[in-house]
């Protein structure tokens, strides 16, 4: 579901894809986004969340159903997180 051609945060605008050179001087590329499972709602990520600032944001078209769901699922994620 995530758009391969995001690269950086919504709102904070940090570097989502990270390169490592291996001791044997190849490189390797990653993604730093953090996928959110929530097993009880969907099997596969809902939303992702960005590790530096927790900002959250889906994929999801809109007019599919489990956007109302990703929604409102990053509501209560964020909620949670400012309380911690």
């Amino acid at each position: 579901m995530s758009d391969d051609s995001r690269a950086h945060c919504p709102r904070c605008n940090a570097d989502l894809i990270e390169e490592h050179v291996n001791e044997d001087g190849s490189c390797v590329t990653g993604r730093r986004e953090i996928g959110v499972e929530l097993p009880h709602l969907y099997d596969g990520i809902l939303f992702w969340c960005c590790p530096d600032c927790g900002e959250t944001w889906n994929d999801w078209p809109l007019d599919h159903p489990r956007r109302a769901v990703a929604v409102r699922e990053q509501l209560v994620w964020e909620w949670e997180a400012s309380r911690a």
